[in-house]
């Protein structure tokens, strides 16, 4: 079973345009061993016949050694290159594994170092908790001690003040009694004087009630009068803003009325503009589409004369063409060397501008930062200078600093991306010099073959412009023949085209009359309700102005009336005052004599009374003395648990974190080395299934190969897993694009074109 049995029926189909009887061997030559005896012994075919054979087998033994070592040397090429590509895998596998192995233990370290930090800090703050609860608790003894003082000297000192009272009491008590004696003589005598300056008073009360009730009513009415020209004045001012609102809307809707009409004859103006304009143009494609029939027929006669003289220009011009390449080729080298000349120049040229630019904005950079950094510097100062102190000036000197800070950040940055951007320019500019080198020998290359083919060209055009010339004269009638059709055509065109224009123009026309129509009935419906809200608005102001003149008019006859009960009410009050100041005169008299005896009891009931609030106080005070040393003693160790409480556990170091282990680089293995075949053994049967097949046999073995190197180059590329790499194992005429899942199609197409080689 060969390889080449995916291809039987293309190489049967190939073998029926042989000879019968070299066919019928071909076919049975595994089967029938006694024919295959009787041709070599010279029956049958005939001494030509063995001959043909001979010399058949003769140089396919030649061509089945040329190719074995052709296809040795193939493999080991291939095997090399796989090597290469292997060693090429190995160092980027290495360098990859290296590299993840590096950052693999940089983050290992730098968790060892944050879980160490957060210890220490940890630890930093149990320490300054200690600190803090040490120092608190000396200071709720200091104050518990300090308390306890205080409130001792606060008794002493209430205790003298309470004794202080009672005697100042007792001392006031006796100043009492001798002034409740003058009083009451006192009060006798000044009871006579204001009964007799209380009847005096009423009297003036009753004369200034009068004038204010008079005065009253007048105010009222000239209060009313002023209300009611205000109203009037009001109402005056709506009516005019009324009329003034009318008058406007009339305007704006006459102003908007003379606008739509200016649309409305606009539209029709361009609308018969159109219409002419059109009329005009079908007239002019009209007579445009004659000149060109005229123009297309001195065309056809002029292009058969100057084809005549073009084609001997043509034929003369040859010559000059092969001489003009000679030349230009000759020229186009020198040029071309002394253009690369000068873009080698060019590029050393915009390479140094390069640097200077970098070193340049490096300066500008660094002069930039030295000022930012005195600003910074400066406002700290004027921040410092303004002697405002706690958390609100550290912050300012802060925001400042960070200010300062973001600024160097942001020009480090820019210097940074600079850098990066001259690099990649020198970079591309050493590209280029490379580039331009390769594109020199290319071009020279190029222009041999430019050359060669310039001449190859001007040989075959002088034998393409006598059938060209033929040619021209039988498709210039043709195309003379398709101009007259498309000018009737394009003359049908037009003419439909103009039907067109017009209907739509019409159509447009009547959509704006319509759309005219629409905002005229919209802008009058608009008037009419602006017209109906405000007289709605005109005749809402006229109701409000007239409650309001009700309600004056009603709160003008209340004040009156209101303001006569309450003249009458106060004549009542002061003939009812002198009533009871009479007798409120002799109850006085009564209750003064009344009051001096209850006076006399209650200092000797105060007396005794004086006594008892001193003993009470006293007991109040040391109740008050035990509460507030009770109350100290509570705080302080209330304040001692709090303390406590806000006393920070001591740290205990947690699980360290994992570290890293070092990954393995992967084994990359190289193919097996190569072992040689059996090597061609001379007129062996189906040696390669080529023996007997002529051209035809050489071109299937052949795809053969190209097939296995094909199906080899695949295999080796998934399995070294780098891109490209395939193209080797395809041999040196083989596209770099046929491996993978297309390998068997390109195969199988270039099968199928070789059944069209002549055998």
């Amino acid at each position: 079973m060969d390889k080449f049995e995916q291809f039987g029926e293309v190489i049967v189909a190939l073998d029926t345009l042989l000879p019968p009887g070299e066919a019928f061997r071909k076919n049975h030559i595994g089967l029938n061993k006694a024919l295959m005896g009787m041709e070599m012994k010279g029956g049958g075919g005939g001494s030509s016949g063995a001959k043909e054979i001979k010399k058949q087998h003769k140089a396919q033994y030649k061509y089945d050694k040329k190719k074995y070592k052709y296809d040795y040397k193939q493999l080991k090429r291939q095997r090399n290159f796989a090597v290469k590509q292997n060693k090429i895998k190995r160092k980027e596998l290495k360098y990859n594994t290296n590299r993840q192995n590096k950052m693999g233990q940089a983050s290992a370290d730098n968790a060892l170092d944050t879980y160490n930090f957060q210890f220490d800090r940890q630890q930093e703050a149990f320490q300054k908790s200690e600190k803090l609860y040490n120092t608190g608790r000396d200071l709720v003894q200091k104050n518990k001690e300090q308390q306890l003082d205080y409130n001792r000297a606060s008794y002493n000192i209430s205790h003298d003040s309470i004794e202080n009272q009672a005697f100042e009491r007792y001392q006031k008590l006796s100043f009492k009694t001798t002034e409740a004696l003058m009083k009451y003589q006192q009060g006798e005598e000044t009871g006579d004087l204001e009964y007799t300056k209380t009847l005096r008073g009423l009297e003036h009360k009753g004369t200034e009630a009068a004038m204010q009730h008079q005065k009253g009513t007048e105010t009222g009415d000239l209060a009313y009068a002023k209300n009611l020209r205000g109203l009037e004045r009001k109402r005056a001012g709506s009516l005019m803003e009324h009329q003034k609102g009318t008058e406007t809307s009339d305007l704006a809707y006459a102003k908007s009325l003379r606008s739509l009409e200016r649309k409305r004859t606009g539209s029709l103006m361009q609308h018969k503009q159109g219409t002419e304009t059109g009329d005009l143009e079908y007239a002019k494609s009209l007579r445009g589409l004659e000149q060109e029939g005229t123009g297309a027929l001195m065309q056809h006669q002029k292009g058969t004369e100057t084809g005549d003289l073009e084609y001997a220009k043509s034929v003369r011009s040859l010559g000059l063409d092969a001489t003009k390449a000679l030349m230009e080729h000759k020229q186009g080298t020198e040029t071309g060397a002394l253009e690369t000349e000068q873009k080698l120049r060019g590029l050393e040229y915009k390479r140094t501008g390069a640097v200077m630019k970098q070193q340049t904005e490096r300066a500008q950079t660094a002069q930039e930062g030295l000022g930012m950094k005195l600003q910074g510097m400066k406002a700290e100062g004027n921040a410092r200078a303004r002697g405002v102190q706690g958390r609100s000036n550290e912050k300012q000197i802060q925001a400042t600093m960070a200010e300062t800070g973001l600024k160097q950040s942001m020009l480090y940055d820019k210097i940074t991306r600079s850098g990066f951007a001259s690099d990649a320019a020198i970079y591309g500019m050493e590209t280029a010099a490379r580039h331009t080198m390769v594109e020199d020998s290319v071009r020279t290359k190029y222009a041999d073959l430019d050359y060669a083919i310039k001449q190859k060209e001007l040989e075959s055009l002088s034998t393409y412009t006598v059938a060209e010339h033929g040619l021209r004269n039988k498709y210039q009638d043709l195309d003379y023949a398709l101009k007259q059709k498309k000018i009737d055509t394009a003359s049908t065109y037009t003419k439909a085209g103009h039907g067109l224009r017009n209907k739509y123009s019409d159509l447009d026309y009547e959509l704006k009359q319509r759309e005219h129509e629409d905002e005229g009935t919209y802008t009058k419906a608009e008037h009419g309700l602006r017209n109906k809200y405000s007289d709605l608005d005109y005749a809402l102001k006229q109701r409000e102005h007239e409650d309001e003149g009700t309600y004056t008019k009603a709160e003008h006859s209340l004040s009156t009336k209101y303001q006569d009960l309450d003249y009458a009410r106060k004549q009542r009050e002061l003939g009812d005052l002198g009533t009871f100041a009479k007798a409120g005169h002799d109850i006085s008299s009564k209750y003064r004599d009344l009051d001096y005896a209850l006076k006399k009891k209650k200092i000797d009931a105060t007396s005794l009374s004086i006594s008892k609030a001193e003993q009470q106080s006293m007991r109040e005070a040391q109740h008050k003395w035990s509460g507030a040393d009770t109350q100290v003693n509570l705080k302080a160790e209330q304040s001692m648990m709090q303390n406590t409480a806000q006393r920070m556990l001591k740290p205990v170091a947690g699980p360290l974190p994992p570290k890293w282990t070092d990954l393995k680089v992967p084994t990359v293995l190289d193919p097996l080395k190569i072992q040689k075949g059996p090597k061609p053994i001379k007129r062996a049967a189906g040696s390669g299934h080529t023996a007997g097949t002529g051209a035809g046999g050489i071109v299937t073995a052949g795809l053969g190969v190209a097939a296995g190197g094909l199906a080899a180059g695949t295999m080796i590329t998934a399995a070294s897993a780098a891109a490209g790499t395939s193209a080797g194992f395809m041999g040196a005429g083989t596209a770099v694009g046929m491996i993978g899942p297309w390998a068997p199609i390109v195969v199988g197409a270039a099968a199928i074109t070789s059944m069209f080689i002549d055998w």
